[in-house]
């Protein structure tokens, strides 16, 4: 590799950095764990971004106490089948689009307590909620209509 291109390469990394407000110090590494990948991609005060704990220390995780209701979660699930899709996704906070008709969407492989993931039918030119799987302590669970 030329000077010119190792310059040029390190001046893109480093307006990069700067367009993302993140400058390592001599220090620091660009690919070290504490900044690399997708650690920390949150701004600060957005309510609905949770980063992702990448530790892999059991004693992270969230303590679930007898405060999350089995119950109500499934009733939740059961009250939007047969409700319209954009309407579904637009009122509840954790819910996604898994399937919409034949069309199958990625969704990520974390595990969410409590969140909802739909999939969809085309009924008389509207696309509704026909099953909803939800997330829940012992495992997920499917409620169809």
């Amino acid at each position: 590799m030329s000077p010119l291109t190792t310059t040029l390469a390190a001046a893109a990394a480093a307006l990069m950095l700067a367009a993302c407000g993140a400058t390592p110090t001599e220090d620091e590494s660009v690919s070290s764990p504490s900044n690399g990948g997708a650690a920390g991609t949150c701004l600060e005060g957005t309510p609905d971004c949770v980063d992702a704990d990448l530790s892999g220390d059991p004693a992270d995780d969230p303590i679930l106490d007898d405060s999350f209701d089995h119950e109500v979660a499934l009733d939740n699930a059961r009250s939007l089948l047969g409700e319209p899709e954009q309407e579904v996704l637009d009122l509840w906070a954790d819910t996604r689009l898994g399937r919409r008709g034949d069309e199958h969407f990625a969704v990520t492989d974390d595990y969410v307590i409590g969140r909802m993931t739909l999939a969809t039918e085309d009924v008389d030119g509207e696309f509704r909620v026909v099953e909803v799987t939800v997330e829940l302590p012992d495992g997920p669970m499917t409620v169809t209509g």
